[in-house]
């Protein structure tokens, strides 16, 4: 008997084992056997072989399925290409792919059927997909977003990733293992803002570019020195450094002749960009003259003068007997202080006053200064007439000028830090916190 084939659907049930080794890889084939004058054939089952060639006639045999039973119904029937038989892999890695159709003992049927996309979709194999230990993949893999806009690139020839903008199709950052481990980040406009590289054997290098492309701030591991930090002019002023310590000071060459009420000897102003220790020193030098009475000089660091003694912070100097007519003694006078003060300008004073009126007492070239400290390595002990408020103080007695005893109040400065630091921290926490509450609502 004589038949005819007429192909209504070729189409693929699953692609590649590559995906899933559980299932195999095979083509659904539907035809529909007639004789000779194009009526179906009866129902019954039939033997058929299907061959898979290189060409249209004659050409290299790639696959053969062997006769297989079909059943037809009104001449139709279905096979799967593959089922008994598998397919390779790589039978469809060529565009030129032919279905030969053999009935029975009769010749193969004529032409052969052109294999299209459809099957050529079984070429994806090791070289594009990986998902089984000791899978490859060659080549490069794009990643789309649910709009389909490339947004990633693995490049497997390259050995790199490629990132990109959700709109405009830019790259905006680059992970490349060539020749070395780099990391690139650009901005909107394509531009390399930042760049990290391995450096091949010479340690990492840090680049940071302008807006116009340019190297602005380089960090080299490789180098030693100077080289080592690039910064571009004036990037770093006094203004600029946080945690260094800084000084101020001022000098009187002169003699200031000290009264009985207290007045401003020399003073010192000083700014500090974060918060810190202020320690403020003051000396000078005590000339008392003969009287009948003592010639003291009593000195003392402020910060606002308000006309009296801090028994807890005070200087004496001079004499405390009487000097016959005609003599004078000289002494040095050293007093100091230690604050700690948020960040701000903060002016101190040396004050003096004589004790008695009818003597000579005079403060001589005074040097007031004032130098800030970041942070402190230990106990940093004062005191005050009024108990430290949130923090933990030691009462001692203290004598007067008179003879008296008042009650004083030592603490430790750097509890303060320590809470400063604490409340910073808290206000850094809150900040992160309000910036993510922010993008979360931008992304909305």
């Amino acid at each position: 008997m004589n038949f005819r084939q007429i192909f209504t659907t070729l189409c693929i049930v699953l692609i590649s084992s590559s995906i899933s080794s559980q299932v195999p890889n095979t083509i659904s084939y539907q035809g529909r056997l007639t004789n000779a004058t194009g009526v179906p054939v009866a129902d019954n089952s039939y033997l058929v072989k299907f061959i898979v060639y290189d060409a249209v006639s004659g050409g290299t045999e790639l696959w053969n399925s062997n006769f297989q039973t079909v059943i037809t119904t009104n001449g139709l029937f279905v096979y799967e290409l593959g089922s008994i038989t598998p397919l390779p892999l790589d039978i469809f890695d060529d565009l030129n792919r032919y279905l030969g159709v053999t009935v029975g003992i009769d010749l193969e049927l004529s032409p052969r059927t052109k294999l299209n996309s459809v099957p050529y979709s079984l070429a994806i194999d090791d070289s594009k997909y990986v998902n089984e230990t000791g899978d490859t993949m060659s080549g490069n893999l794009w990643i789309k977003n649910g709009s389909g806009i490339s947004t990633v690139n693995l490049s497997g020839n390259d050995g790199g990733i490629l990132m990109y903008g959700l709109s405009d199709g830019l790259v905006r950052a680059v992970l490349s293992s060539n020749p070395w481990g780099s990391l690139r980040m650009n901005d909107n406009n394509g531009n390399n803002t930042i760049q990290l590289e391995a450096n091949n054997s010479d340690g990492g290098v840090l680049i940071l570019y302008d807006p116009l492309g340019d190297e602005d701030i380089i960090l080299a591991a490789s180098t030693v020195g100077n080289a080592t930090v690039s910064l571009p002019d004036n990037a770093i002023d006094n203004t600029e450094i946080l945690d260094e310590p800084g000084i101020a000071s001022n000098r009187n060459p002169n003699g200031i002749s000290l009264t009985i009420s207290l007045q401003d000897i020399e003073t010192v102003t000083i700014t500090i960009p974060a918060d810190g220790y202020i320690n403020v020193r003051a000396t000078c030098f005590c000339t008392s003259s003969g009287s009948t009475e003592s010639t003291l000089g009593l000195f003392q660091i402020v910060e606002n003068s308000n006309g009296s003694i801090d028994n807890n912070h005070y200087a004496i100097a001079g004499s405390a007997n009487p000097l016959n007519a005609g003599f004078s003694v000289s002494s040095t006078v050293f007093t100091e202080r230690i604050y700690y003060k948020t960040a701000g300008t903060y002016t101190f004073r040396l004050e003096g006053t004589k004790t008695t009126g009818s003597s000579d007492v005079y403060a001589q070239h005074p040097i007031i200064t004032a130098t800030y400290f970041p942070t402190s390595y230990g106990t940093v002990a004062t005191s005050s007439a009024q108990p430290p408020t949130g923090i933990e103080s030691e009462t001692v007695q203290t004598s007067n000028l008179d003879g008296s005893t008042s009650q004083t109040y030592e603490y430790d400065l750097r509890d303060l830090e320590l809470k400063a630091k604490e409340a910073a921290l808290k206000l850094k926490k809150a900040e992160l916190e309000l910036l993510k509450a922010k993008q979360h609502i931008d992304k909305q």
